[in-house]
């Protein structure tokens, strides 16, 4: 219905991706202010630069979800395969990732994980890790691309 409107589709993307950024923003923001408040109260002593890391980083990698679902949405038109795509794709980059530290021969798939990316460099003790973000920051900017221009081509009419 919002396509009927005279707005260009690649408006209408980006303004969901804001959309979504922002509350998984917001989120990300809430997580680090309920630790940073009650972290002194149970005698959690992390520095505020490395719990905002941490919070910084799992905030990228439901980014990068949430950003794969917008690309699947945009290529399919259908929300419960999109939200089922990223679903099932984050429990296989979690189990990946975990698996391969454990089985040398598994190693590889750590890289095709989004938590490889955000937990690897242990932000809670290191902060950030500026290669490792950069990827997390990419891998969004790329799905978004790839959504505006899948979306674009697509017949809504059906």
């Amino acid at each position: 219905m919002v396509l009927a409107y005279p707005v260009s589709r690649t408006r209408v993307l980006v303004q969901r991706f804001a959309g979504m950024a922002a509350f998984v923003a917001a989120l990300g923001l809430a997580v680090f202010l309920i630790l940073l408040v009650f972290g002194p109260l149970l005698e959690i002593e992390i520095a505020a630069a490395n719990l905002f890391a941490a919070a910084a980083m799992v905030t990228l990698i439901a980014l990068s979800y949430g950003s794969l679902a917008l690309a699947v949405g945009a290529l399919t038109g259908r929300r419960s395969i999109a939200l089922a795509t990223a679903a099932l794709f984050a429990v296989i980059g979690y189990i990946g990732n975990t698996f391969a530290m454990q089985v040398e021969e598994l190693e590889w798939l750590r890289f095709l994980s989004a938590f490889y990316y955000g937990l690897d460099p242990n932000p809670l003790v290191n902060g950030f890790d500026a290669g490792f973000t950069a990827v997390l920051v990419a891998v969004p900017a790329a799905l978004v691309s790839i959504a505006a221009g899948t979306f674009t081509r697509r017949d809504v009419s059906v």
